[in-house]
């Protein structure tokens, strides 16, 4: 069995409640780099917010909304083993 490399995104709400995930080629994410897959994972109705208050650090991309909710955006490496 061939093992490829994946990276999970997630959106995580107030630094607890998970949103949403999705799981992308290791090689997509080398290839594009990792800009492009917020708008992937981060809510169409947060995308001016995300763009004008967000900002990456050691932990992700983080924005907030001015209701008070902040969300992190994170991605790790994750190994998919199914064959290919």
């Amino acid at each position: 069995m061939e093992k490829t490399e994946k990276v999970k995104w997630e959106l995580i709400r107030n630094g607890k409640e998970i949103i949403s995930s999705l799981i992308q080629d290791a090689e997509d994410l080398e290839v594009n780099g990792r800009g492009y897959p917020l708008s992937w994972i981060v809510p169409e109705e947060h995308a001016e917010a995300a763009f004008w208050c967000g900002e990456w650090d050691e932990e992700g991309y983080n924005y907030h909304l001015d209701n008070g909710d902040t969300y992190l955006v994170r991605y790790s490496p994750v190994r998919d083993d199914r064959k290919e």
